[in-house]
This record gives structure tokens, sequence and C-alpha cells, in this order.
């Protein structure tokens, strides 16, 4: 998968805060992943492992919800 795909598809362009909060707690969810998966299973994913991760994370019903959590974010703390 490619590297910046998650990027590309939270954030629009530059100056879209929304998308770059939204990759923040995609960026949040992955290290939260890795966490878990490594106090589960006594070793870090591998990266087929991770690839799972991603993908879903990828899926246009995440890619929405990150993007609504980042604008609600924003209106709650920019207020």
């Amino acid at each position: 998968m490619d590297v910046h795909l998650t990027y590309a598809k939270l954030v629009n362009d530059e100056g879209d805060m929304a998308g770059h909060v939204a990759y923040a707690l995609y960026k949040r969810d992955k290290l939260k992943f890795i966490e878990a998966f490594r106090l589960e299973k006594g070793r870090h994913p591998s990266s087929v492992e991770l690839e799972a991760f991603v993908v879903t994370a990828n899926l246009a019903l995440r890619v929405s919800a990150y993007r609504s959590e980042a604008e609600y974010r924003a209106i709650r703390d920019w207020e």
C-alpha cells in the first residue's frame, strides 16, 4: 500500500486543518493498535498485520469517522 495513501485520503490540501487533525487521529489509533498488539501478543505486529490496520483505516467509513471527529474537536476546542 502506498505510504501516503492515508494522508491523501484524509487531507485535501495544505490548508485543510480538519484533514490534518484527522490524520493525527489516525496516527493516534495506529500507535494504540501497535501497543495493544504488543501487549497481547508479546511482539510488534508484522508488516502484514500492520497493513491490515491501515487497510481498515482507509475504508470510506473510517475516513469519514476520522474527519467527523476532527471537525467536532475543531468546533469544540476552537470556539
